[in-house]
This record gives C-alpha cells, structure tokens and sequence, in this order.
C-alpha cells in the first residue's frame, strides 16, 4: 500500500483539471500532494498523505461508484472512517486518517474544485483519554543495564532527558550539541521546526 501511495506521489507529470469540470478523485488526490511538495511540507507528512488517501482512494473503487471528487458526500466519509474502525485499527490510527481527509477536502474547497467540503459535516472520531505512564527508576536502570557500550548509554540518557522523538534523535548530529551552554538543537522537529533542549547535569556528565 505503501509503494503504491509513493508511486501516486511520484508519477504523475501531466497537467490536471485544464478542461475537466468534476475532477476525478485520484487526480485531485495528485494534485494535492504536488501542492504539498511545492510547499515544502516534510517527505513523511507527504507520505502519510500519500499513503491515507491511496487508502480512501481504494475503498471507494471497491466498495461504492466514485470516480469524481462530487461523487464523495458525508456519507461515504462517515462509512470509510466507521470502516477503519471495523478493521481493529488503533483510534489514533482512525483519527490520523481522518485528518489527512479533513485537510484535503480543506484544500479542495480552497483550490475551488468542489462547490462544498463534504468533511465538514463529518465528525472527528474521538480519541481516548489516557495518560502515557513514564519511566519508572526501575525502568531507566534496566535500559541502562542493556547498554552495551557508552555510545549506548548516552543516547539512551538523551532521549530520556530531552523527550525528543527517534528521527529527531536520528538527525543530530555533532555540531548541534553546546556542550559548555547545556543545549542540544533539533533541526529536523515536527512541521520542520527547530527548536532547543536543555541538557541535564546529569546527561553532561
């Protein structure tokens, strides 16, 4: 699913919607993601759009007559989102889903190739209230106690320490860390935004 997603994204070299009135769906759908790349937007946001959007694509040519962008009401959203629900999907997964429908549906209505955003009428599917429980003491010292080198130990000690996610870990590199200042900078942050984090005495030592 994925590869197909990426091929969408990659493929398409022609024109669109030069003299189409009701523009098809999955030409649209290209569309949308070379405006995303003119843009600028991150290749993972581009590939999660690619990838959720394939995915719609798909069950509407299985599951019911859509070709064009007008042949897709509340509906039809309302049953794609309750499907993904159906397939034991995790609600952030769903949730995920449906944001990537209500920004393209955003930007359609923007590029004005709908007369009405279908996704406004659809609610988002709730999320569930939980609280991610931390590390405990006993947690950290047996991560600790796994590392095998102290490469090992300081990378797991700054992802403690700074909260920072894996492909922001992946992404600094030597010259972003100020030892003397106590900060560390992530260049590769979510939304493509950089931002600073304090290093602890601890991690420092």
């Amino acid at each position: 699913m994925r590869e197909n997603a990426r091929h969408i994204f990659t493929g398409w070299t022609g024109v669109l919607f030069s003299k189409a009135v009701d523009p098809q769906l999955t030409e649209a759908i290209d569309a949308f993601l070379i405006d995303g790349k003119a843009r600028r937007l991150s290749p993972r946001t581009l590939e999660s759009y690619a990838f959720h959007l394939t995915r719609f694509a798909t069950w509407c040519a299985e599951t019911r007559p859509v070709t064009c962008l007008s042949d897709v009401d509340a509906h039809a959203l309302r049953s794609y989102i309750a499907a993904q629900h159906d397939k034991g999907l995790s609600p952030w997964t769903v949730h995920g889903a449906a944001r990537v429908l209500r920004t393209f549906w955003r930007w359609c209505a923007a590029e004005t190739l709908v007369t009405a955003n279908p996704m406004q009428r659809v609610r988002m599917p709730r999320l569930p209230r939980e609280i991610q429980p931390s590390f405990s003491p006993e947690d950290v010292a047996l991560l600790l106690k796994h590392c095998k080198t102290h490469r090992d130990r300081a990378a797991i000690l700054f992802l403690l320490d700074t909260g920072v996610r894996n492909a922001e870990f992946a992404a600094i590199v030597g010259a972003d860390m100020d030892v003397k200042a106590g900060l560390a900078r992530v260049r590769s942050g979510k939304g493509g935004k950089g931002r600073y984090s304090v290093l602890s005495p601890t991690l420092l030592q």
